[in-house]
């Protein structure tokens, strides 16, 4: 905490600190910086890359796919909640991966490699486009602390004659072997904040008792979140 023109500030980068080994980060909150740069331009938001798939397919491609080329494409019934941020997407069609099966093995496998699997040596042959963007970002000194989390599910599923990883992995590293994602959301927080962790002797015990009775980040904080309410604005 520290005082700029009497008002109190924590910084874009602050913590909430209610209890050792336990952390909340803090969005950019326009009221916690310093009243120098109140009139200044908002600072430019991290990029994020989402992805999702349909892995079963879709009814009909023509509810689907939109005529028209460039920005000039037209939104049909299956894009119409895009229609009010249409001028910022892009819409690629006729993309295809075709020639194997089994489907799903093969579909999920080529989803963010556009890759059919390498079976002689049981890799994707490269990496995933989640990875090339993180690996850009992490070059062009704009990437996170992390550089990326995967998430997803334990089980193992499996299709006949064919090796499982393709249908359980879907980021790749620049080897086109899977990365081993995260099952557990507590495995997930400890991999985004570890590096955090606040500094007091026995913080590991700490935030390992946490863990183990199963709290919330939230119930260590809740003191401190009161404190910091009277320094927002209405908007933050």
């Amino acid at each position: 905490m520290k005082a700029d023109n009497k008002v109190r500030w924590h910084g874009r980068r602050a913590f909430l600190a209610g209890a050792a080994g336990t952390v909340v980060a803090l969005p950019a909150l326009h009221s916690l910086l310093p009243r120098s740069l109140w009139a200044q331009d908002a600072p430019v938001h991290p990029q994020r890359f989402l992805a999702w798939m349909f892995p079963c397919g879709i009814p009909n491609i023509d509810r689907w796919k939109p005529e028209g080329t460039g920005t000039d494409w037209q939104v049909t019934e299956l894009l119409e909640a895009l229609a009010p941020v249409k001028q910022h997407v892009s819409v690629l069609s006729d993309l295809r991966n075709e020639g194997r099966g089994p489907d799903h093995t093969y579909g999920v496998g080529a989803f963010l490699t556009g890759r059919l699997i390498n079976t002689g040596n049981n890799t994707m042959g490269g990496p995933s486009i989640d990875q090339v963007i993180a690996d850009g970002l992490q070059e062009n000194g704009t990437g996170a602390a992390v550089h990326s989390v995967q998430l997803g599910i334990q089980e193992n599923v499996c299709e006949p004659n064919i090796v499982c990883f393709p249908n359980n992995n879907i980021s790749y590293n620049n080897g086109g072997n899977p990365i081993t994602k995260r099952g557990s959301a507590a495995d997930a927080f400890d991999a985004l904040f570890e590096g955090f962790t606040a500094p007091e002797p026995g913080s590991e015990n700490a935030a390992a008792e946490r863990r183990a009775r199963r709290l919330s980040v939230l119930d260590g904080v809740i003191a401190d979140t009161g404190r910091l309410g009277p320094a927002l604005s209405y908007t933050d």
